[in-house]
């Protein structure tokens, strides 16, 4: 009878043990499923908002490959920004000197 007891005992000990693991690896499961849930749930959001915009883009022309390499026109430039600022001084004399005449009409 003792030993039968005791066997029960074991068998009570190990079914605790046993039911503390389970709990624990259920808790876990349970856990892993709610982060697969959510991250499932994330991709389907990035795959329907990656595929909204994409079909609007189409290629009309191959770009062309230049002859040569595009450098600023030093020279051009330089000429351009002398006579735009020949043409600006004549102007600005010319609107001094009006207004000085205009200054000494009213003067006399």
């Amino acid at each position: 009878m003792s030993e039968r007891i005791s066997t029960l005992k074991n068998d009570e000990l190990d079914l605790q043990t046993r039911s503390i693991r389970y709990n624990m690896l259920r808790r876990e499961a349970d856990t892993n499923r709610q982060l697969y849930d959510a991250l499932l749930q994330r991709y389907k959001e990035i795959g329907v908002a990656g595929n909204v915009g994409t079909n609007n883009v189409s290629i009309i022309d191959r770009a062309d490959v230049p002859g040569k390499p595009s450098s600023p026109k030093i020279l051009l430039n330089l000429a351009l920004a002398f006579v735009f600022g020949l043409f600006s001084a004549i102007a600005i004399a010319l609107i001094r000197y009006f207004l000085r005449e205009a200054n000494a009409a009213a003067a006399a």
